[in-house]
């Protein structure tokens, strides 16, 4: 019996709640509609329209609450993700350590971060209470 090598990349987040339009990018190509349980992969990118979404972390620790008019792109390298807020405000709600483009953040357990896009690959964190 020959059995074919799977080649099967791990999922860095899933779409969990859409509360409107969702697109999803696979790396540089066109953007195309996301459905709820929609995987993202490094490379990818996450967009919102009008309403805001929700994402699961892989490791199930965290959740991205991405806002209206919203661009996430999940970057970096395989066991060094880089999450990456091009346009728009995410909510980053969890515990754990998280690698971001503008550095890494550690969130104690139930910890909340918003993360705003500020243009010209520049950041804003702010410590939710």
């Amino acid at each position: 019996m020959i059995v074919a090598a799977c080649n099967k990349k791990a999922a860095i987040a899933e779409l969990t709640k859409a509360d409107g339009p969702v697109e999803r990018q696979e790396g540089q190509a066109d953007w195309k509609p996301a459905a709820v349980g929609a995987k993202f992969f490094l490379g990818d990118a996450a967009r919102t329209a009008d309403a805001g979404a929700q994402l699961t972390l892989a490791a199930g620790r965290a959740q991205i609450a991405m806002q209206p008019h919203t661009v996430l792109r999940f970057g970096g390298q395989a066991g060094n993700a880089k999450i990456a807020v091009e346009l728009g405000a995410i909510d980053l709600i969890g515990g754990g350590n998280y690698g971001l483009d503008v550095g890494d953040v550690k969130l104690a357990q139930n910890g909340s971060i918003r993360i705003t896009a500020k243009g010209q690959g520049k950041s804003e964190v702010t410590l939710l209470v």
